[in-house]
């Protein structure tokens, strides 16, 4: 994942800087664990500086719709063949995971478990077990050392920094957007919170390279999911109700967003009935494997 990895963001589509390490090692994540540096707000950049930090006119962060290390490369001055090697590592990582999403759609049952335990003292556990299985999905490695490692030296700084930059400013626009709805928040809750968003960004975004939104899709999907008997309304009704609202032509991020919603609620049966009408996978090849 190309989260930071503690124990437990929006681009409209269209701090200190760490000392470079050797390629082969990990570079620390230095926003864990400082509270007064992030609490004492993003640092603003110069004039010229490059910086994914960039702000709403209603002084909101303006929240990246893909990974910062994605946004990080744009900002970089790298040359073909690096832009290359990165480009490479990028389209590795995009197809484990579109894999793992096919192959288990149970991560977005993990995912929702997160999300509902909100602030209860287990949500940190349910975010880490998330976590855990998306590490699994790129073999442990993290998106950012893996980048960083063919980056230059002087590219390689500007990359952290500017990850753990977004990241600090995140975090605070979290507190601050929670303190606008009176809601008490601690700096742990609001970290945990950020990563969770990020890994179901992650999430959404492999879901939604391929899903197979169609017209008549839904349909389709209720008529298969009767032929195994008896369906939960509490599955069919928002089936027919985005439906109905997108006039039988729903989008990948209608499909996705009914999955969130109905996939705790499905037998295994029905997950695989589920998968094979959104995603295009058949229901027989993935019931025969082990």
């Amino acid at each position: 994942m190309g989260n930071p990895t503690p124990a437990p963001a929006r681009e409209d589509p269209d701090a200190e800087t760490s000392t470079p390490l050797p390629a082969e090692s990990t570079e620390p994540d230095p926003w864990i664990g400082e509270d007064e540096p992030l609490l004492a707000g993003p640092r603003l950049a110069d004039d010229g500086e490059r910086t994914l930090v960039r702000f709403e006119f209603n002084g909101n962060l303006r929240r990246l719709d893909r990974t910062p290390e994605e946004a990080a490369l744009d900002a970089l001055n790298l040359d073909g063949a690096i832009r290359e090697r990165v480009d490479v590592i990028l389209a590795v990582r995009r197809t484990q995971l579109d894999e793992a999403v096919r192959a288990n759609l149970d991560l977005f049952v993990l995912l929702q478990a997160a999300r509902s335990a909100g602030l209860k003292p287990e949500a940190g556990a349910k975010v880490e077990i998330l976590i855990e299985s998306l590490d699994r999905v790129a073999d442990g490695h993290r998106l950012r050392d893996d980048l960083g490692a063919v980056l230059p030296e002087d590219e390689r700084r500007d990359f952290q920094r500017l990850i753990d930059e977004y990241w600090r400013a995140l975090t605070l626009d979290e507190l601050q957007l929670a303190l606008g709805r009176k809601e008490k928040l601690t700096l742990a809750q609001a970290r945990l919170r950020v990563v969770l968003g990020q890994a179901g960004n992650e999430l959404r975004r492999a879901f939604e390279r391929q899903c197979k939104a169609r017209e008549g899709v839904l349909g389709k999907l209720e008529e298969d999911l009767l032929t195994l008997g008896p369906i939960d309304p509490k599955i069919l009704t928002p089936v027919r109700e985005v439906a109905e609202r997108t006039k039988g032509k729903p989008s990948n991020r209608d499909c996705h967003d009914l999955t969130l919603r109905a996939l705790p609620l499905l037998t295994p049966d029905q997950q695989r009935v589920w998968a094979g009408a959104l995603l295009g996978i058949s229901p027989l090849i993935d019931a025969a494997k082990p």
